[in-house]
């Protein structure tokens, strides 16, 4: 890949291409997904209350979710992961805990949640992997991680 300059937008419109689901839709499995560990399906209603957004709005992104084959859905009733959905949840979740948990262990507790709901999207699955083990490594070896801090403020 070419380092070229581009602008958010610029490098917004690549990963549309290059992706099936848009950074909403991935919220929207995340949540779905979340929400079915413990049961096997989630009611369109609960969705759009976690997520905060209007029926009209969830009707629309789930039914793009089942076009695409992640989820199976009753309109005005349940929505369900197919295997797919249920795969690449998993991967949805995992990354956001990852990103959150790295936050943490920096110690940025006030924005933690916002700034990983902000970049998650962007990090690819090797990023993801390597900050898993990173913040794996800063825990394991936290009086390292304290000394850095203490001698670079």
């Amino acid at each position: 890949m070419s380092k070229k300059f581009r602008t958010f937008r610029g490098f917004e419109i690549i990963r549309s291409e290059n992706d099936q689901l848009s950074a909403s839709l991935e919220d929207y499995l995340e949540m779905i997904y979340r929400k079915t560990k413990s049961e096997k399906f989630m009611r369109m209603t609960d969705l759009a209350d976690e997520l905060n957004v209007s029926a009209s709005a969830i009707t629309k992104n789930v039914q793009r979710l089942a076009c695409l084959g992640f989820v199976n859905y009753e309109p005005y009733g349940k929505v369900e992961l197919t295997e797919m959905g249920k795969h690449t949840g998993e991967f949805l979740y995992n990354r956001h805990i990852t990103i959150e948990r790295f936050f943490q262990t920096l110690g940025c507790k006030d924005k933690g949640f916002v700034e990983t709901e902000m970049i998650e999207h962007y990090l690819s699955r090797s990023t993801v992997s390597k900050l898993e083990k990173l913040t794996k490594f800063l825990i394991v070896y936290q009086d390292i991680w304290q000394e850095y801090l203490t001698n670079h403020k």
